[in-house]
């Protein structure tokens, strides 16, 4: 539980959560967090994939109180992003989204391009996610 609230919950925090909530620009954002974290796996030369992620897979399913807190994790990044786009609607920077559905989709396609990082040691699917994230945004902004 420690490691869960000490170093995933800050680690998640410190990568989405605080840039979506100090930008003034949400697709920008979110572009400029793909591009930092895939610079970081890229200067490293190893993808160890996201601390979530990885615990979530691995022992969500064995303790309650793990799958409880990793959960909170998880609803308190989307619940970031869906305030950003609700907050874009409210001042008619962007029409046409859901803003609970669009930050799933794009949580489920950056944990789902990290996996694939992961398993292949190559930044290519975040790549790929990055673009076409920034491609759906760019589609419904303004």
């Amino acid at each position: 539980m420690a490691v869960i609230r000490d170093r995933v919950a800050v680690a998640v925090r410190q990568t989405w959560i605080d840039p979506l909530r100090i930008s003034s620009d949400t697709p920008t954002a979110i572009d400029q967090i793909f591009t930092e974290i895939i610079s970081e796996l890229s200067e490293n030369g190893s993808v160890s994939g996201c601390p979530l992620n990885n615990m979530a897979i691995e022992v969500s399913r064995h303790d309650d109180e793990m799958q409880q807190a990793l959960g909170a994790i998880f609803e308190a990044w989307e619940e970031a992003l869906a305030a950003r786009f609700q907050e874009d609607i409210r001042l008619k920077r962007v029409a046409g989204i859901q803003p609970d559905s669009l930050a799933t989709l794009i949580i489920a396609a950056y944990s789902g391009a990290m996996a694939m990082a992961k398993a292949n040691q190559h930044t290519r699917p975040l790549v790929n996610c990055q673009a076409e994230i920034a491609a759906l945004l760019a589609s419904k902004y303004v």
